[in-house]
């Protein structure tokens, strides 16, 4: 496995301990306020996209996702493998060789583009990931 993979499952898993539940309807609702061990709606919160947890849970949620950015950013900074192995997985993931396009790629794993245009380091790494995903692609 991969670096870039076994860091994605790493985040996740640490997503899918977190006490969070998905809701879009009244009956997922109860649900996750069952699951939440929650009484009253307004024990609550949401940060969207059909999320819901306990207010007192939002901090440590943003403490989470902060802590998970500060680790991706550090290995883009100090890894190259990693950074490689980012591109490649996400080049495919975002079926670059249909699109040719760049833009979603970037928006997933949180860098901006012309950040990355203007960094030598990243723009030799995205060229060789690029190469060799496309060499991989039967046409």
């Amino acid at each position: 496995m991969c670096i870039y993979t076994e860091f994605k499952e790493k985040q996740q898993n640490e997503i899918s301990k977190f006490p969070i539940q998905w809701a879009f309807s009244e009956n997922q609702l109860k649900e996750a306020m069952l699951k939440l061990n929650v009484n009253s709606r307004e024990d609550l919160a949401t940060i969207g996209a059909g999320s819901v947890l306990k207010k007192e849970d939002v901090n440590k949620w943003f403490e989470l996702m902060n802590k998970q950015n500060i680790e991706k950013n550090d290995l883009i900074k100090t890894n190259d493998t990693f950074v490689y192995e980012m591109f490649k997985y996400e080049l495919n993931n975002y079926e670059y060789a249909y699109t040719q396009d760049l833009t979603e790629m970037f928006e997933h794993i949180g860098l901006d583009y012309e950040k990355v245009m203007n960094n030598e380091r990243l723009v030799n790494i995205l060229s060789k990931a690029k190469e060799e995903y496309l060499n991989k692609m039967d046409y």
